[in-house]
């Protein structure tokens, strides 16, 4: 295959707005990674 999808777990973390200036929080969240196979990766590492 190809690789694999997996999701991920972030913490809350400290954020700014960069117009405004001001603090708040970003929340947990889960996100989607990639994680391509060595077969595909090293194909493509190679074309490059």
């Amino acid at each position: 295959g190809l690789g694999k999808f997996e999701l991920r777990d972030k913490k809350a973390r400290p954020g700014r707005d960069p117009k405004s200036k001001r603090d708040y929080e970003i929340a947990a969240r889960r996100v989607v990674t990639f994680h391509p196979s060595k077969v595909w990766r090293d194909e493509l590492n190679n074309n490059i």
